[in-house]
This record gives structure tokens, sequence and C-alpha cells, in this order.
């Protein structure tokens, strides 16, 4: 339970946050591991549904969190809330790339960039993603870079 008080706190901290503003790697890197601690501390299915709200602690800036299983089924998604039990591992973003694959094989943890809809500006944007590898989960946050790619 010493876990439970800290990650209560940074809740509180994050809950207030200007969700209209661009986020940073850093940003996304620390919410993955309060996420990790919060799983920790309270199950996945609690996690689960703090990720799922959009007005939840850790849905903040346009860094919003998703996880993945081994298997590349999505289990909780912060964006993009209808994929929530969709495997995706199928998935490759405008350049072919099958980062989904490449999500799911990190061991510990890493960053994997890709192109993907942000879905505050419904535009296709380079991306980069942190992925932490908690058990058989894959916690993911990632950031939009500014610039748009044309289709």
């Amino acid at each position: 339970m010493k876990i439970a008080l800290p990650v209560l706190l940074l809740l509180a901290v994050f809950s207030g946050a200007e969700r209209a503003v661009a986020g940073t790697i850093q940003q996304a890197e620390s919410v993955v591991w309060q996420v990790a601690h919060y799983l920790q501390a309270f199950g996945p299915e609690k996690t689960f549904a703090a990720i799922n709200d959009r007005g939840g602690p850790f849905n903040s800036t346009d860094v919003y969190v998703f996880i993945h299983d081994r298997t590349g089924l999505i289990r909780a998604h912060g964006g993009f809330p209808s994929y929530i039990g969709t495997n995706i591992i199928w998935a490759k973003d405008l350049d072919g790339k099958e980062f989904v694959r490449e999500i799911v094989s990190i061991r510990t943890s890493g960053i994997v960039t890709y192109k993907w809809l942000n879905p505050q500006t419904r535009e296709i944007q380079p991306k980069t993603t942190f992925v932490l590898s908690v058990d058989d989960l894959l916690i993911c946050a990632g950031v939009y870079d500014p610039v748009i790619i044309s289709e």
C-alpha cells in the first residue's frame, strides 16, 4: 500500500492538466511509469477503466495511454476507445511499417516511431511512442509531431 498515496497524488496533479497542449516524449514516459505503478496498486481492471476515461488522469495534453497484450490485442485505449478488444497486430502505418509487431516485441522498454491518426487534429502525423513491458502487457503513450502528413 506504500505506492497508493504517491499514485493518488500524481493523479491529482495530472487530472487538472490542460488537454489541448502538445505533450513531450518525457511526459509520455512519465505517464507510462505512473500507469505501471497504478497497475501494480489497483490491478488491471481499474487501470484499464482509468485509461479509457477520456477525462481521466492518464489522458492529458495530446498524450494518451494505450495498452496492448503480447498478441496485439488492445486492452485499454485513451485515444480511440472503439479499438478496445480489437487485435491490431496486422496494423501498418502509411509507410507500411508494422509498428504493433514492433511494440509487442519490446521486452523491457523502448521507443517506437510511426505515422498515426491524431484524435485531436484528425490528421495523420508522425508519432513517437514510449513502451514499457509489464508482465504480459505493454503500456504505451506517445506524442505527435506537429507535421501533418498528406495522404
